[in-house]
């Protein structure tokens, strides 16, 4: 019966019902290799060779190994005083007479010491073991000797003057379990006896001596390259004294030395606020006269000669343009006032003021009214004596007077137009142009993107021709809509007979999505060449409804792949 069967991938496990090999499997995949195998034999390997099988055994055979060579059947061989009774399935082995004894145990002998007494004892009787262990001679022992300290001395030898190891040694007596002076190699010094004061140092390489204690006053140096006493010298300043400009000094300790700023023969002056006082012409001035030195001056010597005197006040013409502020002393404020100018009607030939920004420093100059019209007359416009008119009539650049009027005609079936038909252009005229509720004839609507905000009803066949492709950007295109039934339906790719091409369509009989070749766009049912296969991923949340469960739809589920069929 149809049902999902499944189909064995690499990692899937097989569930299968029989299987029906053309050759034997061979070793190497899990199988034997081998088409027939002997009733009630044993299966001998073989490597990756086919596996082979003993004949069936008889009562009592074995299977017995041979070096080297596949193990055989076969059956006990009994031996002397021995009995060997085959059956089915079983073995039996007995004794053929009655069994031994022994008669006697001998119990004499010395070895190493140790003596074994007890005489023969032919049927009960007592074995002692005795001796002494002081009679075994040492080289009898496992252990016959004794090591300490990397010295190994035989039991019962002596060694006067043994070489122990001491690396590993501690708690070691250096007083009285050595002799001699440790080097400085060693961690020692080297030396056997010191003075009072004296100073170790290290005279050459591995090599420390004593240094004597120095005499007073001597401090300790270094001369030839190890240190050494040595009296220190001492400097001949024994005090220092302020000069001219310089206060402080001293003869011992530490000496400070000041700059005096007060005194008849100061080197520096000391600033001191005059802003209340008035210069005159005896006070000094420190100048450089062009050396190294500094020297001074008094005002009247200066060389200033050309002096003159303040200006007071500045007097303000009467429509000047300009206002003055005078302070009552040196202070005079002059600023541009337009206000304070006189009034005047300005006409062909008057000239104004410009600030020149094409000259350097931006100099203030004049021009004309009459070019500053010219200036400013553009297109549609024309200057004359400082006039400027506006250009009518109909070339480009011209203006269009306000009682020109425009008058826009409808054409039927194409587009409808509201207004009075003439309106002048000066009173605002409107008019609401549409396009005509029913468009007659044949149109052609050109541009890039042409946007239906509504419905578009088609009646009739609707033809997309592009050179490239089709672009739509609903996400979901919907066929046969106003269906009040079920039926067939689909997408045809033309071929090289208009209306004729290849058939991807759902096939409602079977609810199937199926394929055709050859279809004839203009029907409205198709019978499939072949059904597409549909994919139920269990995992996914998909449902295995019984709409999928048609022959070679395929369904994943935990893992598995299974095909319906």
């Amino acid at each position: 019966m149809a049902d999902w069967k499944k189909v064995i991938v690499s990692g899937s496990s097989a569930e299968l019902q029989d299987l029906t090999l053309d050759t034997a499997l061979i070793v190497a995949s899990g199988g034997t290799g081998a088409s027939t195998l002997t009733d009630g034999g044993v299966l001998l390997g073989s490597g990756t060779g086919a596996v082979t099988a003993l004949g069936q055994a008889t009562n009592g055979q074995l299977v017995i190994g041979s070096t080297g060579a596949d193990p055989v059947l076969s059956t006990l061989t009994a031996g002397t005083g021995v009995t060997i009774t085959n059956t089915a399935g079983g073995v039996e082995i007995a004794a053929a007479g009655s069994g031994g004894t022994v008669t006697s145990v001998a119990t004499a002998g010395t070895v190493n010491g140790l003596t074994l007494t007890g005489g023969t004892i032919t049927s009960t009787g007592t074995i002692t073991l005795g001796g002494t262990l002081a009679n075994i001679a040492n080289s009898a022992l496992t252990n016959s000797s004794v090591s300490y300290g990397g010295v190994s001395v035989a039991l019962g030898a002596s060694d006067a003057t043994p070489a122990f190891d001491l690396s590993d040694a501690t708690s070691l007596p250096l007083g009285a379990g050595t002799t001699g002076t440790l080097a400085a190699t060693r961690g020692g010094t080297g030396l056997t006896s010191y003075t009072t004061g004296d100073i170790i140092y290290a005279s050459a390489s591995n090599t420390l001596l004593g240094l004597g204690i120095g005499t007073a006053g001597q401090v300790l140096t270094v001369a030839g390259g190890i240190v050494s006493w040595a009296t220190p010298t001492t400097g001949d300043i024994t005090g220092v004294t302020a000069g001219t400009g310089l206060t402080g000094g001293g003869t011992t300790g530490t000496v400070t030395v000041n700059v005096d700023y007060v005194g008849a023969d100061n080197i520096i002056l000391e600033a001191q606020d005059l802003s209340a006082s008035t210069i005159a012409t005896t006070d000094k001035i420190m100048f450089s006269d062009g050396s190294s030195d500094v020297s001074f001056a008094n005002v009247s010597d200066l060389p200033f000669t050309n002096n003159t005197g303040d200006v007071e006040s500045v007097a303000n013409a009467t429509n000047g343009g300009i206002e003055v502020t005078n302070g009552g002393g040196a202070d005079v404020t002059l600023a541009v006032d337009i206000n304070n100018l006189g009034a005047a009607v300005i006409a062909s030939g008057d000239f104004i003021a410009f600030s020149d920004e094409g000259t350097a420093g931006d100099p203030t100059k004049k021009e004309s009214i009459d070019d500053v019209a010219t200036l400013f007359a553009g297109t549609g416009l024309t200057a004359a004596s400082a006039v400027m008119s506006v250009d009518y009539g109909s070339s480009a650049g011209d203006a269009v007077e306000g009682n020109t009027t425009i008058t826009l005609t409808q054409t039927t079936g194409e587009i409808d137009i509201t207004g009075t038909a003439a309106q002048a252009l000066g009173g605002a005229p409107s008019y609401t142009i549409g396009l005509a509720n029913t468009i007659s004839g044949d149109r052609t609507f050109s541009g890039d993107t042409i946007t239906i905000n509504n419905d578009l009803v088609v009646q009739g066949t609707a033809s997309f021709q592009s050179t490239t492709s089709l672009e739509v950007s609903d996400r979901f295109v919907l066929f046969a809509s106003g269906s009040a039934s079920t039926g067939d339906g689909g997408i045809v790719v033309q071929q090289a007979t208009q209306n004729v091409g290849e058939l991807l369509g759902y096939d409602a009989s079977v609810t199937r999505w199926g394929l055709d070749t050859a279809f004839d766009a203009s029907g409205t049912a198709f019978t499939p060449d072949a059904y597409v296969a549909a994919v139920v991923d269990v995992a996914a949340g998909q449902s295995d409804a019984a709409r999928y469960q048609k022959n070679g739809n395929i369904k994943i589920e935990s893992g598995e792949i299974y095909i319906y069929s």
